[in-house]
């Protein structure tokens, strides 16, 4: 007679949308422009908008299907506090930065 034991352990993956370096912003102090890259590709356009502390959308623009990487001006911004979110589809990516003058 064969008995048969089974573990209880629990298989636990994680996904690459998790990792919370999914988007990058570099400079992250910054004056006249920022580079958003993201080591996803999105399959449809995704939306990049720039909010103030307050969380009033600044900003937007949008992220072309494929693309992983994006030069943003930011001149025009007053200097302070920013959060970038992107949005792609169901998922959403939040990071910051900090425009000077």
């Amino acid at each position: 007679d064969e008995s048969k034991e089974y573990s209880h352990t629990i298989s636990v993956q994680f996904n690459e949308k998790d990792n919370e370096n999914a988007i990058q912003i570099r400079p992250t102090i910054a004056q006249d422009k920022i580079i958003l890259s993201s080591n996803l590709v999105f399959e449809n356009d995704a939306m990049i908008h720039i909010l103030n502390l307050s969380g009033q959308v600044v900003a937007h623009h949008k992220l072309i299907q494929g693309s992983q990487e994006m030069e943003i001006g930011i001149e025009n911004l007053p200097t302070g506090h920013y959060f970038v979110k992107v949005i792609g589809g169901k998922e959403s990516f939040t990071t910051r930065f900090i425009k000077q003058n």
